[in-house]
């Protein structure tokens, strides 16, 4: 299973980053090349043998099968294999070893737009790359073998493009694909995808005929209702779709006034749900506006609707390549039932990072977790098979740009049934950790980080805070 580095297409999320950005990536890089360390009870970063310089992604199932993937790029114009993904099967100690294989075919990329189910399935959502139109689709198929079965989705005059994907443990699936409404693609048709466990992708639901941005998440719960939440003329909206196939009408969650960067979102076994946004405008990396995180959440019941929206954290609108990178805002909800949500912000003339937990219908005050002496970033929040939860963070970034403080990646955890995050643990230090990743194995409780060091993809792992029960 390869992993790739794929160009942005042309529908993609996000502009391609302004050659300024890149600039400062490659001075941290370089600016940081000190030997890497790390401190127990992490392991020594170790490199996926094989493997390209490209954002990776981890995903486990419950009984332990672990695969790594990223996207490589190329094409006809580059003289290289076109984009797709690529990757590997973790070993019984979740480590990478290789080798380093092709996840699906030429011109197919499936992004961070994977998870696994049953006993070792696997589903992605991704983008087929083409000198017409590019098309979403989805594949299916078993941990290790390359998918090549597309099953392709909406319209096939118009240009498309994969965007989120969800699953649950027995293969319940629900993905979201935009469709350009014009030439321009200034506003898309956005589709969810459906497919129950054991049965046929269904037709795709259109939910919105002016979503811009191509930026939505989805949501799914054990029972296999869905929420889809996305940008468009307006604001922030979602949409409910539940297990029974009735589709709930769409709500305005809140209107940020500039263009969503990072949107997750959480939906409880009895249809309660959390969304979380960040918003900036940013114009070839000069920031336009502040940053904002706002979140809006949802009691459980088909009868209660989305609160008012509710402001997390903010950054001002600073200088050149600093403005907010990298995931902006996760939020993931634990087995005990509690919601937490992490988010980057900012104070005294410091990138932090944030967390909070969901008490009744808002979000408590963010408690910074990084060290507010250094730049930092969020790189990504997970939840435990104990109700343990690891946020992670880059360091020594101010925003975009390096930031005061060493370059590196660290992480704090929060044990079963606690109230706050533990002190940080270095994963990385000494060495710039691009594209971050974190991720519990959920057979074992081993926590795993992946990362992206401008030579190949590398990986930690850190040991159970507690064996998970059975």
């Amino acid at each position: 299973m390869p992993a790739l580095a794929l160009p942005r297409p042309r529908i993609a999320g996000r502009a391609a980053t302004p050659a300024l950005a890149v600039a400062a990536l490659l001075a941290t890089a370089v600016l940081t090349a000190a030997p890497a360390a790390a401190a127990p009870p992490w392991s020594v970063p170790a490199a996926v043998p094989g493997s390209p310089a490209t954002a990776p992604t981890v995903a486990f199932n419950a009984g332990g099968v672990g695969v790594l993937t990223g996207d490589t790029g190329g094409g006809a114009s580059s003289g290289a294999v076109g984009p797709h993904t690529v990757g590997t099967v973790a070993d019984d100690a979740d480590g990478f070893p290789g080798p380093i294989t092709a996840f699906t075919a030429t011109n197919f990329a499936l992004g961070n737009r994977l998870a696994l189910y049953g006993l070792g399935r696997i589903v992605g959502m991704g983008t087929h790359f083409s000198s017409a139109d590019d098309r979403a689709g989805i594949v299916f198929g078993d941990a290790g073998e390359k998918l090549t079965n597309v099953h392709f989705v909406g319209p096939t005059d118009r240009a498309g493009a994969a965007q989120a994907l969800a699953a649950n443990s027995r293969g319940d699936v629900a993905a979201t694909f935009g469709v350009c409404s014009n030439g321009a693609c200034a506003h898309q048709s956005l589709f969810l995808v459906v497919r129950r466990s054991g049965g046929a992708v269904q037709p795709s639901l259109r939910i919105d005929n002016v979503a811009v941005g191509n930026i939505s998440t989805v949501a799914i719960n054990d029972r296999g209702d869905m929420l889809a939440a996305w940008q468009a003329n307006g604001g922030v909206f979602a949409r409910i779709r539940t297990a029974g196939g009735t589709l709930y009408r769409t709500e305005r969650l809140g209107n940020p006034g500039e263009p969503v960067r990072a949107i997750s979102a959480v939906l409880t076994p009895n249809r309660g749900a959390a969304v979380a946004w960040e918003a900036q405008s940013v114009d070839e990396g000069t920031p336009e506006s502040p940053a904002t995180v706002d979140a809006s959440t949802k009691a459980a019941g088909a009868s209660h609707h989305f609160r008012s929206s509710q402001r997390l954290g903010r950054v001002p609108t600073l200088a050149t390549g600093q403005y907010v990178s990298g995931r902006g805002v996760k939020v993931v909800r634990s087995s005990d039932g509690r919601i937490t949500a992490a988010w980057t912000a900012f104070a005294r003339d410091r990138f932090i990072v944030q967390a909070a937990g969901l008490s009744g219908a808002r979000f408590r005050t963010g408690v910074t977790v990084s060290d507010p002496a250094v730049d930092s970033i969020l790189a990504d929040l997970d939840a435990g098979p104990s109700s343990e939860l690891a946020v992670a963070w880059r360091t020594g970034v101010a925003g975009t740009d390096p930031g005061t403080g060493t370059a590196g990646l660290s992480a704090a955890l929060r044990g079963p049934g606690g109230s706050a995050f533990a002190a940080a643990e270095a994963i990385e230090l000494g060495t710039a950790a691009f594209d971050p990743t974190l991720r519990f194995d959920s057979s074992s409780g081993i926590v795993v980080t992946a990362w992206n060091d401008l030579q190949s993809m590398r990986t930690a792992t850190r040991p159970a805070l507690v064996p998970p029960s059975g």
